[in-house]
């Protein structure tokens, strides 16, 4: 879990790697040969130099991209990001597919770091200790290592993503205010893999919350992340306890079997549904009321960042796990009304 000391960051104020956040092995420094020590582009420059300078530490690079699976909207979209930041860059980028078998990924991530065929890693761990072994690797390997989305106990080089925690905080208060106002105190989590952080740091979020306000979790399942297991979920707690006041989803690919459950209930409107992430899916399903709320933390713009830090990494030229950073997204909480005004929502893959 991020330190409280960690400062959340805007994905474009990337003016915090620039003063010496980023870390890397195989990369050249830019460095200007002023004073010691000294990284990245000169101190005094003009832009057509910069440009050079970022291409020449970039040309080459080569840049593998191990999701948890393609095929998801979340991880098309970053894979889209990454093709044209890197192709633009002169960087030879590629992404494998585990397709959510987590011995394809290790297998898959060992063979890269044996091989020594990568200067870098980005990485969307499927759960928060399952990669340690293959980041601490590839840092004394030299090759730099970025933890996508899903934070890693190894931190590699840099976290970016979302502020989940955080999130989920906000998200609880929400259904505190709702419970409160209608008399209510029951609320039920569906988490996902349970190991994963998306689960682990939701619920260091809004259970706190829920617990402080005095509202009772009378159920708290894994839905892995499925809307037919969530939906099978969330019809029986809907049985089990028709005096429920709302469901917090880990992620909106289950909020949407939730949401159905509820609508099947004949109970639309009368339970919410509270989750974090907006692909295009979802956009509806908030419009038409099906999902009450959602945290959206511009999972494009995540994309771009993580370029960024990238292009950082390799531009300072220092060791593999030298120094290590946290970058959090900003998030924004969306509703049916607000959905279309937001930076970031209804992306597509």
């Amino acid at each position: 879990m991020p330190s409280k000391k960690v400062v959340s960051l805007l994905l474009i104020s990337l003016a915090l790697f620039l003063a010496g956040c980023s870390s890397g092995g195989s990369g050249n420094s830019t460095s200007s040969g002023g004073s010691s020590g000294e990284t990245g582009v000169p101190s005094v420059t003009t832009e057509q130099v910069a440009h050079g300078d970022v291409l020449d530490a970039m040309k080459g690079k080569r840049i593998l991209f191990v999701p948890v699976a393609l095929g998801a909207p979340s991880t098309d979209r970053w894979n889209t990001e990454f093709k044209s930041i890197f192709g633009q860059l002169g960087a030879d980028y590629e992404v494998a597919n585990p397709n959510f078998n987590t011995n394809n990924m290790i297998s898959i991530i060992n063979s890269h770091i044996a091989a020594h065929n990568v200067d870098m890693l980005i990485l969307q761990p499927p759960d928060v200790s399952v990669l340690d072994t293959q980041i601490e690797a590839a840092k004394k390997a030299g090759i730099y290592v970025i933890v996508l989305s899903e934070f890693s106990d190894a931190t590699g080089d840099a976290y970016v993503g979302p502020n989940l925690q955080q999130m989920a905080q906000a998200l609880g208060q929400n259904m505190v205010t709702r419970c409160k106002a209608e008399g209510k105190n029951q609320v039920a989590i569906i988490d996902g893999y349970g190991t994963d952080a998306f689960s682990i740091l939701t619920n260091a979020g809004w259970i706190p919350v829920f617990k402080a306000a005095g509202l009772k979790i009378v159920s708290e399942q894994e839905g892995q992340y499925d809307p037919t297991l969530s939906n099978k979920i969330a019809a029986t707690v809907l049985q089990q306890h028709p005096d429920l006041c709302a469901f917090a989803v880990n992620l909106d690919l289950g909020a949407i079997g939730v949401g159905n459950a509820i609508q099947q209930a004949g109970d639309k409107g009368k339970v919410g549904v509270y989750t974090i992430d907006d692909g295009s899916f979802l956009c509806p399903a908030l419009q038409s009321g099906l999902i009450t709320e959602t945290a959206d933390f511009n999972l494009p713009g995540i994309g771009v960042a993580v370029g960024a830090v990238a292009q950082n990494l390799f531009e300072l030229g220092k060791p593999a796990g030298s120094t290590r950073t946290v970058a959090f997204s900003p998030y924004t909480i969306v509703n049916g009304s607000d959905v279309h005004n937001t930076p970031g929502t209804c992306y597509t893959g």
